[in-house]
């Protein structure tokens, strides 16, 4: 099978990107033709991806305008040259219109990759769904939730959970040092993972006596504020920060800790979490969103549960692992199931499986009947004296657009919706009601 995955190319540090480098190399073992297209711009950087993920070799889509029409243009372009089965769609949002525009694409199938509980991913589901010939979930919340909201045929959505490489982690029971060593991995964000937490834990385990040391391994927009909010613990030694750890150093990095702290809002894997119980640590979560309906975590079994922003209860959670024998009980019970459910193997069974389902169903997308679906932004003093064709011409030539971030340069959605209130509500709905 011939499968092309678009992708971005801006974040190197998240679970997303983990599962694109392990996905991506795994298929080719299992000998797909397997090829990675992504933007290479100032945020978008293709030669800094394949720096960061050495094998992949990405094949590079370049804006030349900066505009939404440009990316709409470069993607097309891109796509024209090639001749997959199948193209991934992996939170790239003007790739739904670019597979509206290429009537000569009709043979090949277009799935969608869903890797987040957030409004906008959901509303484009549920906009480009006749263009849809598969959605791919690496939760089951959201795999139920999929079917829900967007309308989609029920068939056509598939659960494939993140894998990881075992070889890379070597197991081992510890919990035996005096000091309990804590480690926090992933975005600094403070939205969906709630790293600001971290302040009311550790002050909680210092009214009640636990002697700790935090070790932060991670980056994004929330590293300012958790740097000074952590200044005394980062001068007393009691909080350390890496910033971020490549793939090579991760492992050794969770075998120097005991414990692994989750205070996310939601979570469509956590993808560390099965890491670090792979190299022997235990974990101790808040009890977010995409936790229950995935059956992994549960509480007093193969982990230590604490509701979303309890700081106290993380605390007591945290200071009764100084029992070894509850850690050693719930190290041994958490490792079987990741060994059963999220091994490299496993995975890539579930996305070669829902691939080669995919294929086997009709092709949807219509591109004669969808033009009243097109939305290409253009807003510019330009596009409206001069349409589109001739201000896209000599936008070509002057100096392109400067994007504000790598959101702006190659948004992950064009829904504009930023409203995520009712979506967790729902969520929550959706897994209590499981």
């Amino acid at each position: 099978m011939k499968l092309l995955f678009i992708a971005p190319s801006a974040y190197l540090l998240g679970g997303v990107q983990d599962w694109l480098y392990s996905t991506v190399i795994g298929l080719r073992k299992k000998g797909h033709d397997v090829e990675v297209g992504v933007p290479h711009g100032h945020f978008h950087n293709g030669k800094r991806f394949n720096s960061h993920f050495q094998g992949i070799s990405a094949s590079f889509f370049t804006n030349t305008t900066g505009t939404n029409e440009g990316r709409i243009r470069s993607l097309t372009r891109f796509l024209e040259d090639r001749d997959p089965d199948m193209i991934v769609g992996v939170n790239i949002g003007n790739l739904f219109e670019t597979i509206l525009r290429l009537n000569n694409f009709q043979h090949a199938r277009f799935t969608m990759t869903l890797h987040a509980i957030e409004t906008n991913y959901f509303y484009d589901l549920k906009k480009y769904r006749s263009v849809i010939d598969g959605v791919i979930t690496t939760n089951r919340l959201s795999e139920v939730m999929a079917k829900k909201i967007s309308n989609i045929e029920l068939d056509r959505v598939f659960y494939a959970p993140y894998g990881i490489d075992q070889k890379q982690y070597s197991y081992n029971t510890k919990l035996d040092t005096v000091i309990t060593r804590i480690a926090w991995v992933g975005r600094l964000d403070e939205k969906q993972k709630r790293v600001g937490d971290l302040v009311d834990i550790l002050s909680c385990l210092d009214r009640i006596g636990v002697k700790y040391e935090l070790s932060i391994a991670g980056d994004g927009p929330a590293k300012d504020d958790v740097l000074r909010n952590l200044s005394h613990g980062l001068s007393n030694g009691k909080v350390k920060f890496y910033g971020m750890i490549n793939k090579e150093r991760l492992p050794g990095f969770y075998r120097a800790n005991d414990i692994l702290l989750i205070t996310s809002e939601w979570e469509t894997g956590p993808i560390v979490a099965w890491e670090a119980i792979s190299a022997g640590l235990v974990i101790v979560s808040s009890k977010y969103i995409g936790l229950k309906a995935e059956q992994t975590l549960i509480d007093n079994e193969s982990a230590l549960l604490f509701d979303i922003g309890d700081a106290e209860g993380a605390a007591k959670c945290i200071a009764a692992l100084s029992n070894k024998s509850i850690g050693r009980r719930l190290q041994a019970n958490a490792k079987q199931v990741v060994d059963l459910k999220y091994s490299n193997d496993a995975s890539l069974d579930a996305w070669e499986r829902a691939f080669e389902q995919i294929m086997s169903m009709g092709k949807k997308i219509d591109t004669k009947n969808m033009n009243h679906m097109m939305d290409t932004n253009h807003t510019g003093r330009l596009e409206r004296y001069l349409g589109i064709e001739r201000s896209e011409t000599i936008r070509s030539i002057l100096p392109k657009r400067l994007a504000r971030d790598a959101g702006s340069e190659w948004p992950h959605s064009l829904q504009g919706i930023n409203d995520q209130s009712w979506i967790l509500e729902y969520a929550k709905e959706i897994e209590e009601s499981q």
